[in-house]
């Protein structure tokens, strides 16, 4: 739903510059090993700045779901630092190294980095598991728009909360999230409990907002923020108030 005064297409040659430089955000090398920032498909062949040649496979459906498996392809001579990197969302993430002689113990592994140091062979595999249950997250409470709100984040995806979704063509800016119940995920969406709100007035010239009455909750799935708009006009938020 593109609005009618944007004539100018910036999104795609942010696109194709993107994609172009899109190995440097991926993964670098430095002298100690490498290390992998961001996690997609891919085919990672570069040499150490000793000179030594690394080959490796990043084999990944994430972000949906939270499995990272890199495997080594060279054997090497001397130990060399294999380093994932942990989001500070990821508490639980959990690492395990696979080889010829043994399958590792998954370990637990904070936010920051993942490090595997040895002198690799051919056939190896290390695997980063992240957990991706939905969760919300508050903001800081010096942010005065947004205080009382929370939002909904899945792994490093966060959603928003889509007026098409609302039955009855409700507006995101009538209905609250109700915290009591904790966002879950079913048949790959995010779903969370809304209330819907009714002004109340309050003596002029103010009004209060209230749930319709106990009980009164809507299940409501929620949408990718980058992929809100893409069914028609619609209104959305993803600073959701709390009931």
């Amino acid at each position: 739903m593109r609005a009618p005064w944007f004539e100018v297409s910036c999104c795609p040659p942010n696109v194709a510059r993107t994609l172009a430089s899109l190995d440097a955000y991926i993964a670098t090398a430095d002298a100690g090993g490498i290390q992998i920032h961001q996690y997609a498909p891919a085919e990672i062949r570069t040499t150490l700045q000793d000179g030594r040649a690394v080959s490796l496979d990043v084999d990944t459906r994430y972000p949906a779901d939270g499995l990272v498996r890199v495997t080594i392809n060279d054997h090497a001579a001397e130990p060399w630092t294999l380093s994932l990197r942990v989001p500070e969302w990821a508490e639980g993430a959990r690492l395990r190294t696979v080889s010829a002689e043994r399958v590792g113990d998954a370990e637990a592994v904070s936010a920051g980095w993942a490090e595997v140091t040895r002198a690799f062979r051919a056939g190896d595999i290390v695997e980063l598991e992240l957990p991706m249950a939905p969760r919300l997250v508050v903001p800081d409470p010096r942010i005065d728009a947004v205080r009382g709100c929370v939002a909904v984040e899945r792994g490093p995806e966060v959603f928003a909360l889509e007026s098409v979704d609302l039955s009855e063509g409700g507006d995101v800016g009538d209905v609250a999230l109700t915290i009591a119940t904790a966002p879950t995920e079913e048949n790959g969406r995010v779903w969370v409990d809304v209330a819907r709100r009714v002004a109340q007035p309050d003596g002029w010239p103010y009004t209060t907002t209230a749930p319709n009455g106990p009980g009164d909750t809507e299940r409501v799935a929620l949408v990718p923020y980058h992929d809100w708009g893409n069914r028609g006009p619609s209104t959305m938020r993803v600073w959701i108030p709390t009931s």
